[in-house]
């Protein structure tokens, strides 16, 4: 006879996380309530029949209250173990890779629940999702699990791919403009193809310019000639 079906109702705050969850859990043949976290918990709970309860709470620690910016961990662990079949609350910090030692004490401590888990990573998956099993009474398949383990690495990758678009794009809309030289003009002169010089490159240096108009030098005054003993001889001016 196969074993009953375990139920868990989940409430993400990071919907790839919520993805992955979703699909390790029904890997496991564990039927998956996923619910929005913008809601009063309490009164979500208070909504569901008590032979319909979920086998087991999953909440991350950073849902609020829809009203108020207050956590509602506290209270809704609270209300759970207020049943008289008390609720399992295994709470999820969806932005950490491992738990420190502070937060398991809190998680059962003060909260009561009956741990605290990180987000699923390919380095996570196994012992998580061997915790919901063991609490579940249920016996991890870990062929099942490799292949969430693949899913988890397309994910990455499509992330990782998306993040390397985004910053070439920002990169791109940040750069200064790129500035195309104008075209030279090209003229013909007697079937020979020639550029006509660019605005600044003057050559007003190189063109003939006109003679300027510059006063005549006088002619020295010619020398007296005279005529001595029939012979013309010039004049010495004194």
């Amino acid at each position: 006879m196969p074993p009953t079906p375990k139920t868990v109702l989940m409430l993400q705050l990071d919907e790839q996380q919520g993805r992955i969850w979703d699909a390790a859990l029904q890997s496991q043949g564990i039927q998956v309530d996923w619910r929005p976290a913008n809601v009063d918990v309490v009164e979500m709970l208070k909504t569901i029949d008590a032979k319909a309860l979920p086998d087991l709470l999953i909440m991350d620690i950073g849902v609020k209250s829809p009203t108020s910016n207050s956590l509602q961990v506290v209270p809704v662990c609270q209300w759970c173990r207020s049943l008289s079949t008390p609720l399992k609350v295994l709470l999820l910090n969806s932005n950490s890779n491992q738990i420190k030692a502070y937060e398991e004490k809190w998680a059962t401590g003060k909260c009561g629940a009956i741990g605290i888990v990180p987000k699923l990573t390919q380095a996570t998956l196994g012992s998580t999702i061997g915790l919901v099993s063991s609490i579940l009474s249920r016996t991890l398949k870990q062929e099942s699990l490799d292949e969430v383990a693949l899913l988890i690495a397309d994910i990455y990758t499509e992330n990782l791919e998306f993040e390397i678009t985004k910053i070439k794009n920002e990169i791109a809309a940040s750069a200064p403009p790129e500035i195309t030289p104008k075209a030279t003009p090209v003229v013909t002169y007697r079937g020979a193809a020639i550029d006509t010089p660019k605005p600044e490159e003057s050559l007003s240096d190189t063109r003939i310019q006109p003679p300027s108009e510059t006063t005549p030098v006088p002619e020295a005054p010619k020398p007296k000639v005279t005529t001595y003993r029939g012979v013309k001889v010039k004049k010495i001016q004194w």
